[in-house]
């Protein structure tokens, strides 16, 4: 599989092609994936064993086999913080390419137009679970079973979840040592590209995360806070406006924002999956030019 994935990226490497606009790359393939087990390579059909969740999303397998053990172990399918996606194009745009389809969401039956902005989990080798807002992105990661067909889902009808109540906008918890902190009182950070923060509880904490990032984003063995607060983001940063530390876009923060959660909560948010799965493959290419602690 490894020497598809790197063929396929100096393809589209030679052919110049822009793969971080607002759109995304151009068109993949719509019946090919990759078993998020086996990582064997699949050419989707009706009769392949899948795993169906709530409203009709689907993951493909390699055999019935492989669908029985994700189901019994979900989180070991996830794509891990210390896990490469696969390389672009496909790990942008998802694999298989679903842009231009409509999905409904597992919990709310909401109708999801797929984009490069759509909300997502990706597995391993590829294949996503998509989701109509963080709130129930949330809810998937603290019980993933509630979401398949089969589940017993306690908050399908639970549509507050979309839009929770404002949450505090001074408060983050450190990722590193998960100490509370006034961002207002002590704004100790350590910046990214255009202006993002993420705030620590000292310099000790904040050289952890430089050293090793992906230690510190939200692994999927790991529960995200508990709702409201892991729908809405610690601080609750929702109504502001924030830029890509890639492309610079403007990125009006809301419940559909595209994000890397990190461990207690702080998050660090992208215009679109093309510059998060830049981040998710070479974290440090986000930091500002100066990245480091920054007391003040």
């Amino acid at each position: 599989m490894g020497l598809l994935i790197l063929l396929r990226g100096l393809a589209v490497s030679a052919a110049g092609l822009d793969l971080y606009s607002k759109d995304g790359p151009p068109p993949g393939p719509t019946d090919e994936a990759w078993c998020p087990v086996t990582g064997k390579h699949l050419t989707i059909t009706s009769t392949m064993p899948a795993v169906e969740f709530q409203n009709g999303q689907k993951l493909y397998f390699a055999s019935d086999a492989m669908a029985q053990q994700y189901k019994t172990n979900p989180r070991a399918f996830i794509l891990s913080p210390h896990e490469l996606p696969l390389a672009a194009p496909d790990g942008m745009r998802g694999l298989p390419d679903l842009r231009g389809t409509t999905l409904l969401c597992p919990y709310s039956g909401e109708d999801i137009h797929v984009s490069m902005q759509s909300l997502r989990v990706d597995h391993r080798y590829g294949q996503a679970v998509y989701f109509s807002c963080i709130g129930y992105l949330t809810n998937f990661w603290w019980d993933p079973p509630s979401a398949f067909a089969t589940g017993d889902s306690l908050v399908k009808s639970a549509n507050w979840l979309m839009e929770p109540p404002p949450g505090p906008s001074d408060i983050a918890f450190c990722p590193v040592t998960n100490t509370r902190l006034n961002i207002t009182e002590n704004p100790a950070s350590f910046e990214f590209t255009n202006g993002q923060k993420i705030y620590f509880a000292n310099k000790q904490a904040a050289e952890a995360f430089q050293t090793n990032p992906r230690a510190f984003a939200l692994s999927p063995f790991e529960q995200p806070l508990g709702i409201p607060d892991g729908g809405r983001g610690v601080p609750d940063l929702r109504g502001t406006t924030l830029y890509c530390p890639y492309s610079g876009e403007e990125i009006n923060v809301a419940v559909q924002s595209v994000r890397v959660t990190l461990r207690h909560g702080q998050a660090i948010y992208f215009c679109c999956h093309g510059c998060l799965t830049r981040y998710w493959t070479s974290p440090e290419t986000s930091w500002a030019e100066e990245a480091g602690f920054i007391l003040a």
